[in-house]
Order: structure tokens, then sequence, then C-alpha cells
């Protein structure tokens, strides 16, 4: 793959017109009508941060390749991206309880080295965007050379995959975020029994994880007995 590989950005539409129409802006109004008719819940919303959007948009695979080929292309996709990212964590956090940002610092996808780079500014920026509500930093596979800095970027709380060794993250960065996770999600929830749902929220807990949830998607074929067992593990 070379620079030409992957065209420069394209003009998109404003901002603005982003954030109030379409999809986006149903997202908005959902989680605001839901505030306001259900006071009581604690309302989460979710998005993705700057560097996945673009990687979605330049097709995965492209924007893999061209980091190692052309980076300074693919960040010109990002920083192209960051500003309609800001702007929905804004108004999310203006109807919602909590922002949810999946972010790109995983190993697997990226050298370490590049998460000042393509990572920090920008979700250090969309954090600081989230003023009404809490947020939350969420970052699949590998994290273990990165805990810190994905700790350190203004969110709230921190999620991530544990399973490698859920005391050291809790003593590496519980006094900086507040940690969420503690259930696996495929080998816990979809593989495993009530029993096995509760033991694990219960070790987590015990460890002083604040929030237990799962550490990444449900998958759709969870039991529902496994769910129950999550949600009422307390008892």
């Amino acid at each position: 793959m070379t620079v030409d590989d992957l065209m420069d950005p394209p003009d998109l539409i404003p901002v603005d017109e982003f954030v109030s129409g379409g999809r986006v802006g149903m997202y908005v109004e959902v989680a605001e009508r839901l505030s306001k008719s259900r006071p009581d819940l604690f309302v989460t919303s979710g998005m993705v941060g700057p560097m996945l959007v673009a990687s979605l948009l330049t097709g995965m695979e492209n924007y893999l390749m061209g980091l190692l080929t052309c980076p300074d292309r693919c960040l010109k996709w990002v920083k192209m991206t960051a500003p309609y990212q800001y702007a929905y964590a804004k108004a999310l956090s203006e109807v919602s309880d909590n922002v949810f940002v999946i972010t790109e610092g995983s190993e697997d996808t990226q050298p370490k080295g590049l998460f000042d780079t393509f990572v920090r500014p920008f979700h250090t920026k969309l954090h600081q965007r989230v003023r009404e509500s809490h947020s939350t930093v969420h970052s699949c596979g590998e994290t273990r050379g990165i805990l810190e800095d994905l700790a350190s970027l203004g969110s709230t709380a921190l999620s991530v995959e544990t399973g490698w060794d859920p005391q050291a993250v809790y003593d590496r960065v519980s006094r900086k975020v507040v940690l969420v996770g503690g259930i696996q999600p495929v080998r816990c929830l979809l593989q495993g029994n009530p029993e096995d749902v509760v033991s694990s929220a219960r070790r987590y807990a015990d460890i002083g994880y604040p929030v237990i949830a799962p550490e990444c998607g449900v998958p759709p074929m969870t039991p529902n007995a496994n769910l129950a067992a999550l949600a009422g593990y307390r008892r």
C-alpha cells in the first residue's frame, strides 16, 4: 500500500447539520426523551471516537495499512472527523447521565507509540466537551501497555478487558478513574451459567470495582437467566 491508495478526506456537511439531523439527531432526541420520561434511570449514550470513525470511513484494512505506510494521511482523516465527534459528545452529554465512548487505544490495532498522536489529543478534547454528564472510555483488546494512558484522557470511568489480571488493573488505575467491568461477555455471559456470572461479579466487587458490567458488547444469544443473574447478583 502506498500513500496514493488512501484518498484525501472529502468535504463533509457542516457540523451543526450533522448533529441536528439524520440518525445522529435521532439518537440525541431519543436520549432526551428517555431522560425526561424516566428520571429514575441512569441514561448512558454510546458513541465512537474520531480514529474509529476515520477507519470506518476509509475501510479498516486500508486504515490499518495506512498507519504503517502513510500515517500522515491517516491523521488527516482523524482530524477531519474530530469536530463532528466533539459536537456529538457535547450534544449527548446534555441529555444523558453518561457518555460511553469507544476508544481506539488497543495495542492489537496500533503500536503504543502512536497513542499520543492519534488518540490522546482528540479524546482529551472530546471528554472536555462532556460537561453536563459523566463519560466513560472503553477500549477492547490488549491495553496493558497503555492502561495509564487510557485512564488519563479525562473521563470519569474506564472500561477495559481485565481477564489478564483484574487486581493489577485495579491497583494501577483505580485512583485515577472509576473502573467498569468484571463480566467477560463471551466466556461468562454467553457460555457460562448464572452461578458463573454471580461468582465473577462478586469477585470483582470484592477487589473493589465500583461498577460491575460486561467488559464489551453483550452477545445477542446470551441467556436471559445470565443477564438476570448479573442484574441481581447482590442478592
